[in-house]
């Protein structure tokens, strides 16, 4: 049955644009701006007010089009190896143990509010280098040229997609850089 409905990997993506679909009406339709949160105020991650299902309905929140397409782009690229290896049910558990995990740690060291996969991408992105550490990545800059390097050295790279400005970020999800796995 669970060959019918797809790889858990699709499946994930698939909820979290639906869930950004619908989180995206919800808030379009608050009529005062700053009051923009409050229809997905109890489904945050909520350091203080913080509830059991937040880690796991917060993943599936995201602030923005740029937000949710760079986790589903990390999650589209390293999320079939790793379903592979792992299988469809222990990649759903450890996809939401990441979840819970970075949850666990913002709570710990955060007071603001959070929302995104990010945390659940993390703890994918980090079993990647764990279960595959020879694999070449290839990052390709259409407008700069290309370089391949080990997963290792090359998630320097991966780490300033984050550090960078929303402009750089724009230019990732435009398809400025592709990640692109290759077994050597």
């Amino acid at each position: 049955a669970c060959d019918t409905i797809g790889p858990a990997y699709r499946q994930l993506i698939g909820l979290n644009l639906v869930v950004f679909a619908c989180q995206f009406i919800a808030q379009r339709a608050v009529a005062d701006p700053s009051d923009y949160e409050r229809p997905i105020r109890t489904w945050m991650l909520q350091p203080d007010a913080f509830r059991w299902f937040q880690p796991l309905t917060s993943a599936f929140l995201h602030a923005g089009v740029w937000h949710i397409a760079g986790n589903m782009i990390f999650l589209w690229v390293f999320g079939p190896s790793i379903e592979d290896r792992l299988g469809r049910w222990w990649f759903l558990l450890f996809y939401i143990c990441g979840a819970y995990a970075a949850a666990g740690l913002h709570v710990a060291v955060e007071h603001a509010p959070a929302l995104g996969a990010s945390g659940a991408i993390a703890a994918l992105t980090g079993s990647y280098l764990v279960l595959f550490p020879r694999t070449h990545v290839k990052v390709l800059f259409l407008l700069l040229g290309q370089r391949e390097t080990e997963v290792l050295p090359g998630f320097e790279d991966v780490v300033q997609v984050f550090n960078s400005g929303p402009e750089f970020q724009k230019e990732i999800v435009l398809g400025n850089l592709l990640l692109v796995g290759e077994r050597t």
